[in-house]
């Protein structure tokens, strides 16, 4: 399990390489997001391929209690 930081961590050393990783929610229900870092932007994809440009610190702070299991690194 990771914290958003670690998570954010994970992004800034696989650059250009997009992570799958799942939030988890409330009553073992979980989402999953598609993550790459470009520059100084992060790109979340939901599940429903929405697609969301965080800076990181507004990343950080909106997923600042947030647990994650990462699934896969591509």
């Amino acid at each position: 399990m990771l914290t958003t930081k670690q998570l954010l961590n994970l992004a800034n050393i696989n650059q250009y390489k997009i992570i799958e990783a799942s939030l988890l929610l409330g009553f073992n229900s979980k989402a999953t997001h598609f993550f790459s870092l470009k520059k100084s932007l992060l790109f979340d994809e939901g599940i429903d391929g929405q697609i969301t440009k965080w800076r990181k610190d507004e990343f950080i702070l909106h997923y600042k209690n947030a647990t994650w299991i990462l699934d896969q690194i591509v």
